[in-house]
C-alpha cells in the first residue's frame, strides 16, 4: 500500500457510512479511481457489512444491557447517558 493510501484508508468506514463532508468524498472518489489496493479495501468492507447484516444476531439480555449502559455512564458521565443509552444498544448487535 502506497503512503498516500492511508489517509484515505483511516476514513473508508466513514465514507461508507456516509459522514463526510462531501468535498471530502469526492477526494476519495477520485482516489479510489486510481487505486486498485484502495477499491479493493473499499468492497472488503462492504462485503463484510453484508455478511454482518446477513448473519442476523442475538439480542443482549436486558441485564447485560443494563450494566453496559452503567458503565458506559460511569466511564462517560451522565451528561451524555441519552447518547450512551442508544449507543449501547447498537454495540449489543456485535456482543
Amino acid at each position: 500500500m502506497r503512503e498516500c493510501c492511508k489517509k484515505y484508508i483511516e476514513r473508508i468506514s466513514e465514507y461508507l457510512d456516509g459522514e463526510l463532508e462531501n468535498e471530502i468524498c469526492q477526494e476519495i472518489d477520485h482516489h479510489l479511481e486510481d487505486c486498485p489496493e484502495c477499491r479493493e479495501c473499499l468492497n472488503s468492507l462492504k462485503k463484510t457489512i453484508q455478511l454482518c447484516k446477513e448473519s442476523g444476531y442475538e439480542k443482549m439480555p436486558s441485564d447485560m444491557q443494563a450494566r453496559l449502559k452503567s458503565s458506559l455512564r460511569d466511564c462517560f458521565g451522565s451528561a451524555q447517558s441519552e447518547t450512551i443509552g442508544s449507543k449501547a444498544s447498537k454495540m449489543s448487535l456485535f456482543i
